[in-house]
């Protein structure tokens, strides 16, 4: 009966947001965000025995993990890929899904989301983040978590900072409870890009709503709080959580390229191995209204294919 009561509680926001769009005419974006509070508030409680780590992500956008030891057959897939300079290949090859082509100087590379997923022990890759990462998370929501999506990256290295990208100061107006995980897979210092961001700033409206259309801030708004910015460095295996609604950017490495191990994070109703188990990894773009959204499940999909 349990089971049959949180399946159906898992659903109303789907409900809500519908509701909310259609016959309330709330625009899409704010009964998208109201589905997502609700359904957060639905979320069984949790008794964390460590809130100071929730408390200080909640105060200060940002909390340092210290230096872990990423899963071996994820370092495995950057050794391969490195080792083919990160070429893009077909879906039978390469991981790379593409290269964001923002200059003609700079370039990012994507593992693509299912090919990287296909590779690792999912359910190993989720028991390595809940050791890790799964005591912040809990003390942060108050309540279970799930994986909203993870990934790799590298970001080569560039010359100078270049508008309309990440390396710009922005905040990437996700879902009030969106976390990011971050695992650095090469060393990082000041001269290789490590993430920054400006301590408590997403708690700070007098900021935020300096933005312009794109979410990004020009160097006069970030000027005054200029002494709050904090920079993650680290050797490889440095790892942090992030709110992605305060400001921050990835400035252009100018010494060697850096890559990244990116896990997305929402509160959920069920722990992140059951959540797994029983919807797999959603992307990073569903919306709230498909917070269950499989899209990738290797185990259940060699299932399926032997029945």
């Amino acid at each position: 009966m349990a089971i049959i009561n949180l399946d159906l509680k898992e659903k109303i926001p789907s409900i809500l947001r519908w509701k909310l769009k259609y016959n309330l005419g709330l625009k899409d974006e704010t009964a998208r965000r109201l589905a997502f509070k609700t359904y957060w508030w639905l979320c069984p409680r949790l008794r964390c025995p460590n809130k100071k780590l929730g408390k200080q992500l909640k105060k200060d956008g940002v909390l340092e993990l210290g230096q872990l030891s990423p899963p071996q057959d994820v370092l495995d897939i950057v050794d391969e890929q490195c080792a083919s300079n990160w070429n893009i290949g077909t879906s039978q090859g390469r991981l790379i899904e593409h290269h964001r082509e923002l200059k003609a100087s700079e370039s990012i590379a994507y593992l693509h989301h299912r090919s990287f997923c296909s590779k690792v022990n999912q359910e190993q890759l989720i028991g390595w983040v809940d050791n890790n990462f799964g005591d912040a998370l809990r003390s942060y929501y108050g309540s279970h978590y799930r994986i909203l999506s993870l990934g790799v990256y590298r970001t080569k290295m560039t010359p100078k900072l270049h508008d309309k990208s990440s390396q710009q100061w922005h905040t990437d107006n996700h879902p009030p409870g969106l976390l990011k995980g971050f695992t650095y897979l090469s060393d990082v210092q000041d001269e290789d890009g490590p993430f920054s961001t400006i301590v408590g700033s997403n708690r700070n409206r007098k900021l935020l709503c300096q933005s312009d259309a794109a979410h990004r801030f020009n160097e006069q708004s970030i000027a005054p709080f200029k002494h709050q910015i904090k920079r993650v460095t680290g050797p490889k295996g440095t790892s942090f959580i992030g709110n992605a609604n305060a400001v921050h950017c990835g400035p252009p490495p100018q010494r060697r390229d850096r890559t990244v191990l990116n896990l997305y994070f929402l509160p959920s109703m069920r722990t992140p191995l059951e959540h797994y188990r029983r919807y797999g990894f959603v992307t990073a773009l569903s919306g709230p209204d498909r917070i269950h959204e499989p899209i990738w499940n290797v185990e259940r999909h060699k299932r399926q294919r032997s029945m």
